[in-house]
């Protein structure tokens, strides 16, 4: 028996359901764009994270760190690859050249969405609303004013010249934004 301290590991408490949504909800958004999460910026984006009322969505106590949506993002990941296709061979070879390939992919797609404008990207995303959607189903107006303006903030869009507290401004200007999307323009697969 040696000296050390024994140190008893706490067990992790298990993600809530509405952390799993949000985080699917980030995962999808990236599966379907071809530009996945980062971690880091799915941590803070998840602090700073806000309904539709515009309160935040987490409080303190349900903050991720970076390891755990890496994880998340894993497990889910696994998942979907264990449904598409059931067949491993030589699992940490393939698993190593597989992480070394998709890096280097998640880099070229970096700079390719860099060098694309907002308009060209489908969906318009904003945090984990689909804008193209929320525009199509007329769900916008069930925002708060300040979750449109930050929403409309995000894109670059400018709202100086809006000086009335009325949600239509920020709508009428976040749908003349998707106006120039693909979905709009019927150029999606």
């Amino acid at each position: 028996m040696g000296w050390a301290l024994k140190c008893s590991r706490a067990r992790g408490a298990r993600f809530s359901t509405k952390q799993k949504d949000y985080l699917s909800a980030k995962f999808q958004i990236g599966e379907r764009t071809g530009l996945k999460a980062d971690p880091t910026s799915v941590v803070t984006a998840m602090r700073k994270a806000k309904d539709v009322n515009g309160e935040r969505l987490f409080d303190s106590t349900e903050f991720l760190t970076a390891q755990q949506v890496a994880s998340f993002f894993s497990r889910l990941a696994a998942k979907k690859t264990t449904n598409e296709d059931t067949e491993d061979d030589d699992e940490d070879e393939d698993h190593t050249a597989h992480l070394q390939r998709e890096n280097h992919l998640q880099e070229m797609r970096d700079n390719i969405v860099t060098s694309m404008s907002i308009q060209n990207a489908h969906p318009i995303v904003y945090d984990s609303f689909n804008i193209c959607e929320l525009v199509q189903k007329s769900k916008l107006a069930s925002f708060s004013i300040k979750l449109l303006q930050e929403m409309c903030s995000s894109f670059g869009l400018d709202i100086s010249n809006i000086k009335i507290k009325r949600k239509q401004p920020y709508i009428n200007i976040l749908r003349e934004l998707v106006k120039g999307c693909k979905c709009q323009l019927g150029t999606v697969k």
